[in-house]
Order: C-alpha cells, then sequence, then structure tokens
C-alpha cells in the first residue's frame, strides 16, 4: 500500500492525490490494469460548511435586530416626532446596514462581485440620503467619484497581490493598503476642493501619501533587501 510523500498518510493505489492533504501522488508504476475497491472514503472538509452554518446564524440574529430597530424608528417617525429628519437617516442607515452584514460576512465567495456590490450599495445609500433631505446634492457630485475610485482602486490592488500571492503576505497586504489608501486620500481631497473650492489644489493629502508610501516603502525594501536566512528567522521570531 502507497503512502503520501508529503503527510505520509497511507493512500489506495489508484489515487491520484493525498486525501489529507491533496498533494500529487507520483506513478511509481504499479500495475494498475487490475481494478481495485476503494478503500478510504474521500476527504470531506466540513470547515467551510460550519463556517457558512455560523455566519447565517449570526446573520439571522442580525436580521432579527434590524427589522425590530427599523419598525421602532417607523413608530418614532409616525406617532412621536413625524418631522424629525434624523428618524429617516437612522431607518435607512439600519437598512442598508442590514445588507453590509451580508457582504461582510463573505456569502459571496467572489472579491470583484462583493467589491462591486458593496460600491453599488454605498452608491444607493448616499442616493437615498440626498433623496430624502433636498438640501443635498452631494450625492453625484462628491460621493459618487469617491466610490468609483475606491473601487477601482481596489479592484487593482487585489490584482496586483494575486500577482504575489505565493510571496510573503504579511508584507505586502499592509504595502498595498498603504499604498491604496494614499490613493483614496489624493481622490478625495482633489473631489472636495474641486467641488467646494472650485480649484485644483492638493493639501492635506500630501502628507497622507508621503507617510503611508513611505512605509511602504520600507516593508517592500526590508523583504527585497534581507537575505534569505534573516527572512527564516524573522518569520519564527513573529510567528508568521
Amino acid at each position: 500500500m502507497p503512502y503520501c510523500p508529503k503527510c505520509g498518510v497511507e493512500v489506495d493505489i489508484d489515487m491520484k492525490n493525498c486525501p489529507l492533504c491533496d498533494f500529487d501522488i507520483p506513478d511509481i508504476g504499479l500495475d494498475k490494469s487490475t481494478p481495485l475497491k476503494r478503500k478510504f472514503p474521500y476527504a470531506q472538509n466540513i470547515t467551510m460548511d460550519k463556517s457558512i452554518e455560523l455566519k447565517s446564524k449570526i446573520y439571522y440574529v442580525i436580521s432579527i435586530i434590524s427589522l425590530a430597530t427599523i419598525l421602532v424608528l417607523l413608530y418614532f417617525k409616525v406617532f412621536v416626532v413625524p418631522g424629525e429628519i434624523w428618524i429617516k437617516y437612522a431607518y435607512i442607515s439600519v437598512f442598508y446596514g442590514w445588507i453590509y452584514t451580508f457582504f461582510f460576512l463573505g456569502f459571496i465567495n467572489n472579491f470583484k462581485i462583493n467589491s462591486f456590490a458593496t460600491c453599488l450599495t454605498t452608491i444607493l445609500i448616499t442616493t437615498t440620503f440626498d433623496f430624502f433631505d433636498k438640501h443635498l446634492s452631494w450625492s453625484l457630485n462628491i460621493a459618487l467619484p469617491i466610490i468609483v475610485t475606491a473601487f477601482i482602486i481596489s479592484i487593482i490592488l487585489a490584482l496586483l497581490f494575486k500577482r504575489s500571492k505565493n510571496k510573503n503576505k504579511f508584507i505586502f497586504i499592509p504595502s498595498y493598503i498603504g499604498s491604496g489608501l494614499s490613493l483614496l486620500c489624493i481622490s478625495i481631497d482633489f473631489i472636495t476642493n474641486y467641488n467646494y473650492t472650485n480649484t485644483y489644489k492638493l493639501s492635506w493629502s500630501i502628507i497622507v501619501f508621503i507617510l503611508l508610501n513611505s512605509i511602504t516603502a520600507i516593508l517592500l525594501g526590508l523583504y527585497y533587501r534581507l537575505s534569505i536566512r534573516l527572512k527564516e528567522k524573522l518569520k519564527r521570531k513573529l510567528h508568521i
């Protein structure tokens, strides 16, 4: 009976992958002309099923709490303080917060779709606030370009991280997040200044850009300049 060369578990002679670690079993030239009955069952990963079940329970509780909160707020709006605008903001925020929770819990196991859905929800909530308060007009001029910019930056960073997924994620994740936040701050500063002062000047975002990208440069510099031996030593010390 053969064994997995990676984890050492006993496997059937006709198996191509280890049922425990999914390692490719090399062909050692045994006679496979005689059909063999499978001895071991296929390995099943129940961790994902348990995770989905737990998330479903959490989301069910959050749904009940959100519904109860919206009903209470509607009661106040109709019978207690019908003219208060903050009640509209409150139950709108609770409703969209319930939608955000669905995405953040990871029921959609696709980063691009999840990001697009979150972006669309954010656009809807800002537009809804604008619709209920006639004195506001920032959803199209300010919120929309900022949200779209954040979505584009997140997709670009995800593609970059996918290309470097075999490298040290504890270096590349904070580096990419820092660079992405610096670009987002530049866009926020530019959009707000253009809409409120009709100028193209940048102010506070330059400082944030320099600081975040300096940290990114330090992290990447340490990663590429350190020796392999020192990298392994740091991994053992930091347990990463």
